[in-house]
């Protein structure tokens, strides 16, 4: 199922330190680096001839991978100019070599050292077809200060107010200063950005992406208007200003429209906030030797292909009871919803028996509304809430089926919790704990550890912040996952925009498909449906996780092209898993398997790109 690996921007570090080590010179990679980024804007832009490209360069090793573009650009006739922070001298070895190459072909750079320097660097920006910002690289984790600071700050906002500018002049209506950014079928873009384009994993990416490419008129001569009514902004390995290793801004980030980094993605383009900054994101392979790369990435994404491989599928003559027995331990008065979309996305996944425990004056509301289910009264408290009673029948029944998932629904009832402690306890099974479930265990977590079973948790940030007793800000998921799936024994998946699933073992997949459509009440009752669901057909529980995760956001990336984002609510995410399950299972290539998404996915509502590239002018 491990499609392409991810690295931290340690990691790439240390990747780099044993390549140089292993013979390959430092300026070699660097040269690949910067040949191979301009291989990627030939595919996406061609022909460049004619166009103009402004390339900020910083002092370290960024800096060097953006001269070696300059070089490149230029011997394909494009016009070239370029800028160094902070002046060209005192640079370190390769990024002095490289200067000395630019030099040499008439290509000087030029210094940006005090703020007057910024009206030239304004009005350069204001006249070209693509920025570089080769600014800073993966080795930045402290705040962007002085100059450098002004610089991306410029730059972000002359791109931005021209990007804003209504298209020849005229006057924008309202739909065109709200209608959100669409693709070249025209149907609203639903999805963030930071999506990965063809070329990572040798070009099976976890999500296909139309290519950007087709040709575009070139305007002959210079001094002419940019062929682009602004910029095309482009990151070497990832967008000045964002931490490599968890995404976070430092203070100010370069805003792209596509990031062309190295050996494989960096976290810190795939995790919000830095993903948004990212653009569409490209993988350029600059020779590195493939067992540094698996020794040292523990990160993965996964792929629609890898994931219908894994799935175990169902023999020609098996009956209910070989594909799937689940026991859904949910519900309470006023919370039925939640067990009727876990045990009904379970049942749409595949498992063919769910028995449904909820307390017994919920049953009838639950029956009417999935008559599938095998509908399991239960005793309850005078809330509503189930009763610790109930224990020794769900003991029983819990021993009877294949996996569990225990939590939706269920309340905060102090009798309730200690229900839902004693099953983790009582059976030897695997169980999906979600929602109040998870905040059962607030006071308790060490009884995960001693549970006979194996456990996944699904939380929120909100539900493992109280599960673990301390805040789990966007920028610390990857580390504070990772910790609580060691600590306490079990698979954990960190639900949120890229969603992050990780094993006790330390490996951990990032998951790419969903939107901001899918936040909506029930998503999670769904998601923990399909994953007890996976785990019951017999699949292994961690793989189970991922492709739950993978398959749920796809379903919400078909009801949002369909519907729309803001629209989507949690029994459609359930009406499109047919649709997911049918994309992921069928071979490469064929005709059932869509390409997701089929727009060209930038930061931001870039409409006037989209349209741009769409054309497919001759040139």
């Amino acid at each position: 199922m491990i499609a392409g690996r991810v690295l931290t921007g340690r990691d790439a570090e240390a990747i780099d330190r044993q390549t140089i080590a292993g013979g390959v010179p430092s300026l070699v990679l660097m040269e690949r680096a910067g040949a191979g980024l301009v291989r990627v804007m030939e595919r996406k832009f061609k022909p460049l001839y004619g166009k103009k490209a402004l390339i900020i360069c910083g002092r370290g090793n960024n800096g060097g991978d953006g001269l070696v573009i300059a070089r490149h650009l230029f011997l394909r006739g494009v016009q070239v100019k370029s800028y160094l922070i902070g002046g060209q001298e005192g640079l370190k070895a390769d990024p002095a070599a490289n200067l000395d190459r630019v030099k040499r072909m008439g290509l000087s750079p030029r210094g940006i050292k005090e703020d007057h320097d910024l009206q030239e660097l304004k009005e350069e920006v204001e006249s070209v077809d693509f920025l570089i910002d080769a600014i800073f690289g993966i080795g930045l984790h402290d705040e962007v200060r002085g100059i450098a600071r002004k610089v991306i700050e410029t730059i972000n906002d002359v791109v931005f107010k021209k990007r804003a500018e209504p298209a020849h002049g005229g006057q924008q209506s309202t739909r065109q200063r709200h209608e959100p950014a669409r693709d070249v079928a025209g149907k609203p873009d639903p999805r963030g950005p930071g999506y990965l384009g063809a070329g990572c994993d040798g070009g099976d990416s976890p999500i296909s992406l139309s290519p950007m490419g087709g040709n575009v008129r070139a305007l002959p001569g210079r001094g002419r208007s940019p062929i682009f009514p602004s910029p095309v902004v482009i990151s070497v390995d990832i967008p000045s200003g964002v931490d490599s290793d968890n995404g976070r801004i430092l203070g100010v980030a370069i805003k792209a429209d596509l990031t062309v980094t190295f050996v494989a993605p960096k976290f810190g383009l795939l995790n919000y906030p830095g993903a948004a900054h990212a653009g569409q994101i490209e993988v350029v392979d600059i020779g590195v030797d493939e067992a540094l790369l698996e020794r040292e990435s523990r990160i993965f994404v996964t792929s629609a292909s890898r994931i219908g491989e894994s799935l175990v599928r169902r023999q020609e003559d098996a009956h209910k009871g070989e594909v799937g027995r689940i026991l859904v331990v949910a519900g309470s008065v006023g919370m039925s919803g939640a067990a009727i979309l876990s045990a009904k996305s379970a049942l749409v996944s595949g498992a063919g028996l769910v028995y449904v425990a909820v307390p017994g004056s919920v049953l009838p509301i639950v029956s009417t509304a999935l008559v599938e289910m095998v509908g399991i009264p239960m005793p309850e408290n005078p809330d509503g809430s189930l009763a610790y009673e109930a224990y020794y029948r769900i003991l029983d029944l819990g021993r009877e089926v294949d996996a569990l998932l225990v939590g939706p629904g269920l309340s905060q009832n102090s009798g309730t919790q200690r229900l839902v402690r004693e099953i983790l306890l009582g059976l030897e099974k695997d169980i999906v704990l979600d929602a109040d479930g998870l905040n059962a265990l607030t006071q308790s977590t060490s009884i995960l550890k001693e549970a006979p079973g194996r456990v996944i948790i699904t939380p929120h940030p909100g539900e493992l912040s109280r599960l673990i007793g301390r805040p789990v800000p966007k920028e610390k998921r990857l580390e504070i996952s990772r910790e609580t799936s060691a600590e306490l024994g079990v698979i954990c998946v960190l639900k949120g925009a890229r969603t992050l699933i990780t094993e006790p073992g330390g490996r951990s997949f990032v998951n790419l498909t969903g939107n901001s459509g899918m936040a909506t009440a029930g998503s999670g009752d769904v998601l923990a449906g399909i994953i007890v669901s996976l785990i019951a057909q017999h699949n292994d529980p961690f793989a189970s996780a991922v492709s739950g995760v993978y398959l749920h956001g796809l379903a919400g990336d078909l009801a949002a092209e369909e519907l729309g984002a803001r629209s989507i609510i949690a029994s459609d995410i359930i009406r499109y898993l047919p649709g997911a399950f049918e994309e992921a299972e069928s071979p490469p290539g064929s005709d059932t398997r869509r390409r997701v998404p089929p727009s060209i996915l930038l930061a931001g509502n870039t409409m006037w790109l989209r349209q741009l590239l769409a054309r497919n002018l001759d040139a």
